[in-house]
């Protein structure tokens, strides 16, 4: 039998997507365990199988603040690491996922004639530029743009996939960015607020070269 599936006028639960995964939460006295987007709709599936809510009914949302912070802290800890990885060797990330026990970014050298590999040492030196970036507590700010052109001036590590409606995140001021690029996950508001990152290995991976680490209480 399906479970109760909500749709809100507007909603504070962020939808499943870009490597992260959903908040969680309630709906008045309704548990939600995952959210997720289709076409311009945003679906809360809860635990219970019926309510007694009518459509226009107004309703109390919560999202679980646990959650929500675990997710800021690893998904801005990925976006530093990897703005480190694409400033030092010209590496670029082509691929993320937020798993239950590490994170994975997948690193394409393809920037930089000058590196064909990720050694170790070349994986603590990015390690160690992104908690310095970390401890310098920088401003992380979104910026809303209406189409590609409009954001193409910023020091993107990597092209917008999308034409319009972009969301760039930056750590850091523009000038000098830890990382710049387009994301329409969750953030904290300063850099320092990710705590640490930390690798726990490198494995080459279909050409590319994949990081595990993880962030934030997570890496402590």
């Amino acid at each position: 039998e399906e479970n109760l599936v909500l749709i809100l006028d507007q909603t504070i639960f962020f939808p499943e997507g870009g490597g992260q995964s959903s908040d969680i939460g309630t709906i008045s006295d309704l548990t939600v365990t995952h959210v997720y987007e289709d076409k311009d709709y945003i679906y809360h599936r809860c635990v219970e199988k019926e309510s007694e809510l009518s459509i226009g009914d107004e309703v109390d949302i919560a999202i679980e603040w646990k959650h929500r912070f675990d997710n800021m802290q690893r998904h801005c800890g990925e976006h530093i690491l990897s703005g480190k990885f694409y400033e030092l060797f010209g590496g670029v990330n082509r691929g993320f996922h937020m798993g239950e026990d590490y994170m994975t970014i997948d690193i394409s050298l393809e920037e930089n004639p000058a590196y064909n590999k990720i050694t170790w040492e070349m994986a603590k030196e990015a390690e160690l530029a992104t908690n310095e970036a970390i401890w310098a507590n920088l401003p992380v700010i979104t910026r809303h743009y209406d189409n590609r052109q409009e954001a193409e001036h910023l020091p993107l590590r990597k092209a917008p996939a999308f034409d319009e409606d972009i969301s760039i995140v930056c750590v850091g001021s523009i000038e000098n960015p830890a990382d710049c690029v387009a994301c329409c996950g969750t953030h904290p508001a300063t850099s320092g607020q990710v705590g640490i990152v930390k690798l726990y290995k490198v494995e080459p991976n279909k050409g590319m070269f994949r990081i595990y680490s993880e962030a934030g209480k997570r890496a402590f």
